[in-house]
């Protein structure tokens, strides 16, 4: 699955696994601002490695740059 914000492979920042949702349910909450993710991994906040972008329920949060 591509990221939403930099359209490049969504990849953990915190265990460096591609993000793959387990169900259409967690595909749907990636397109919802207002919804948190978590790696299905390490359960850690969902953070895009490559541009940052946290999807953790703000809108328009970003992780470290």
């Amino acid at each position: 699955m591509n990221c939403v914000s930099c359209d490049r492979p969504l990849i953990c920042s915190s265990c460096s696994t591609a993000f793959a949702p387990k169900s259409e349910a967690d595909y749907r909450a990636m397109h919802e601002p207002e919804t948190a993710v978590v790696c299905p991994e390490c359960a850690a906040p969902l953070v895009c490695r490559l541009c940052g972008r946290a999807y953790s329920g703000d809108e328009g949060e970003f992780g470290e740059e």
